[in-house]
């Protein structure tokens, strides 16, 4: 026999728990599944025989028995590849599980699992822990006699403990559980949702007010993939922005699955987790990724990807109008007399003035040690582009201030019109040949790649293509 396989049983088959309606069991499930960061939970216990999935499809769940047995023992269960360990488990390519004990007694267990091999947290086990022996307290003060008796006392302090623990457990997750009646839209929210929405805890709250939190997007996203889970009779997930009741914005993690009656939905329902400063950081990580770090810009990767794809987009104002090629003219001399510090102010300072000079409708990016790349999009005007070029290094021409001392500084230019088949390399080339005709015009100048043979450049003196560097 494989190892940990068992012989093959009838599965369970999901039933009541009496008293469970206290703190519903799925409720923790949920929140098992989302606080430890795994799409797949189970709950199974033996007495009374019963199974709580979050993540698997009814026709998905292996036989209970095979997981139960796994869990059944004086230690945790932990594999982080199942495939070979586990044919048993069509589908399971990673399992945790910890037994449920009541009294001495193993009554079940509780698992997490995932479609897909992978590494766990050393501390995963532990917390996995924690929700096995709520989820003890739970079925110890579930089957407790109602009678007002010495023990049903203590159910009472068991209970007040363990929904204190629960309390604590979504406070800490900023997590919180809500249902919606699909037929009158009433809704139902534990603390943590009233509290993400900084709404008074118990109010009525009628769903128009709720939905009037959500961004325009957000809304707009949450109410298509919402009509398709209840026309499907499935969940989903979707990350929302929403502007509190107190004007504050926040992003949402928000489940929801569908429950139905003799095939017919009837309840929304799901959880809601304050994401706000997961996405902080993430969006932290990706100016880090994304940006020059001395002046704050994007750097050459964004360049490269934005001139890439702006190249095949057709029309609008994603279209590229000409991509610039800027050098500071005398910028070793500047660090050579000022020093680095004063290089770097330098860099800002132009970097600061191109944004300016090209506007909202550009990128500027620094794609080198003092060379700086600019996309513009529209409309693929000469006329227009060469005002921006101008206006640009007329800016550039301006002396700024180090240490109260007027450093003198200017920039040259290369530009050339985007249009027709040429391919983004090839464009990035005709600007460099452009640039270095206008450091031969002698600085402090631009001017225009044409792949004719010459063009008129602003000062009018005739280029040839013999003045431009080939390549």
């Amino acid at each position: 026999m494989p190892p940990y396989a068992v012989p093959d049983q009838a599965p369970l088959v999901a039933q009541p728990i009496p008293g469970a309606d206290v703190i519903p069991l799925s409720d923790l499930v949920d929140l098992a599944r989302t606080s430890l960061d795994l799409p797949i939970a189970l709950l199974l216990l033996d007495t009374p025989p019963a199974i709580i999935a979050r993540g698997l499809a009814p026709e998905e769940r292996p036989c209970p028995q095979v997981l139960a047995a796994l869990a059944h023992g004086s230690t945790p269960c932990l594999i982080e590849n199942a495939r070979p360990a586990l044919p048993g488990l069509p589908g399971i390519a990673c399992y945790a599980a910890v037994p449920i004990c009541v009294d001495g007694d193993v009554v079940g267990s509780f698992a997490v699992m995932d479609r897909v091999p992978r590494a766990l947290p050393a501390d995963l086990l532990e917390r996995l822990d924690a929700f096995a022996r709520l989820a003890a307290g739970l079925v110890r003060a579930a089957h407790v006699s109602d009678a007002m008796t010495r023990e049903a006392r203590e159910r009472d302090a068991a209970l007040a403990r363990y929904k204190k623990m629960y309390d604590r457990s979504s406070s800490l997750a900023k997590i919180g559980v809500w249902e919606c009646e699909l037929a009158t839209g009433a809704i139902s929210w534990t603390d943590g949702v009233y509290d993400i929405f900084d709404l008074p805890r118990g109010a009525v709250i009628p769903r128009d007010h709720v939905l009037a939190l959500y961004t325009d997007r957000s809304r707009a996203e949450m109410e298509a993939m919402r009509a398709k889970a209840i026309a499907e009779g499935d969940g989903f997930t979707l990350d929302v922005e929403i502007i509190t009741s107190g004007g504050e914005r926040r992003w949402v993690r928000l489940s929801a699955d569908i429950e139905c009656v003799d095939g017919k939905p009837v309840r929304i329902f799901g959880t809601k987790q304050d994401i706000t400063l997961e996405r902080q950081l993430m969006d932290r990580l990706r100016l880090l990724a994304e940006c020059d770090p001395l002046t704050g810009i994007a750097n050459r990767g964004v360049f490269e990807s934005r001139l890439a794809e702006a190249a095949v987009a057709e029309r609008g104002r994603n279209r590229l109008a000409a991509l610039a090629i800027i050098d500071v003219d005398g910028f070793k001399q500047i660090n050579d007399t000022f020093g680095h510090a004063a290089g770097d102010e330098c860099l800002r300072e132009m970097s600061r003035r191109l944004r300016l000079a090209f506007g909202e409708d550009a990128l500027v990016a620094r794609i080198g040690g003092d060379e700086f790349g600019v996309l513009a999009f529209g409309a693929a005007e000469e006329g227009r582009i060469a005002g921006l070029a101008a206006r640009a290094i007329a800016c550039l021409s301006q002396p700024f201030l180090w240490r109260n001392r007027r450093v003198a500084v200017s920039g040259s230019m290369g530009v050339t019109l985007a249009g027709g088949s040429v391919a983004p390399a090839q464009l990035f080339v005709q600007a460099d040949r452009a640039l270095y005709a206008a450091k031969e015009a002698g600085r402090n100048t631009y001017r225009l790649y044409d792949a004719k043979a010459h063009r008129l450049g602003p000062s009018g003196r005739r280029l040839t293509i013999s003045a431009i560097r080939s390549g």
